[in-house]
């Protein structure tokens, strides 16, 4: 089932997508696996490390629009589209609420996990997203070399917050994130996603 989840983030990295990576990979019950996109991500993915993680290169697409308003219009019909599984993105704090309604609607009208990432400012902010969770700072321990992050869970939908918990991995020499490598382009502006979008949808653009 689609939702649109949020990941509020501090300034820095907390290395979170590193232990959310396997929610990425392709459904297996899938006869033909959809693909991942990421628009607009906080870090480039590295392609080495995310094919470590299993998730496969052919399946991945990277949106890189060069305004907010084409990567609103891109989430969306991306969304909507259905050809995508999963979506990862990032939008500012101050994004309106009505915005993410209207995501919301398009991830579950598509069947797409999207992880939107956001600044911990949001959390003072409505948003429709069934599930919320605040991630603290970590660093790597020395070796063998294991990261921590501390998650505090700020909303769950029909459920009741459980306490903070922290989520560990053991790190690879390989950086699943890196904010300097560049995955294959497939899209250089939001003009291209039209290619992806099913010819008979319609629908107005979403504005801020």
């Amino acid at each position: 089932m689609g939702a649109l989840n949020e990941i509020l983030l501090p300034d820095h990295p907390t290395g979170i997508m590193e232990a959310l990576l396997p929610l990425l990979r392709p459904d297996p019950n899938e006869e033909e696996p959809r693909f991942s996109a990421w628009i607009h991500p906080r870090w480039l993915p590295y392609p080495v490390a995310l094919a470590q993680a299993h998730l496969p290169l052919d399946r991945l697409l990277l949106v890189r629009p060069r305004h907010e308003n084409d990567q609103l219009w891109a989430m969306e019909k991306i969304l909507r589209s259905g050809l995508c599984a999963t979506l990862v993105s990032r939008l500012p704090a101050a994004t309106p609420d009505r915005i993410l309604r209207r995501l919301q609607l398009a991830a579950k009208e598509g069947r797409t996990l999207v992880l939107l990432c956001r600044p911990q400012a949001a959390v003072r902010c409505p948003s429709p997203a069934p599930l919320r969770l605040v991630a603290a700072s970590s660093r790597p321990t020395p070796p063998p070399h294991v990261r921590t992050v501390e998650v505090t869970v700020a909303k769950s939908r029909n459920l009741p917050p459980p306490p903070p918990f922290s989520l560990s991995w053991p790190v690879h020499d390989t950086v699943i994130l890196n904010s300097y490598a560049v995955l294959r382009t497939v899209h250089d502006d939001s003009r291209n996603i039209r290619n992806l979008a099913q010819p008979s949808m319609g629908g107005a653009p979403i504005n801020p």
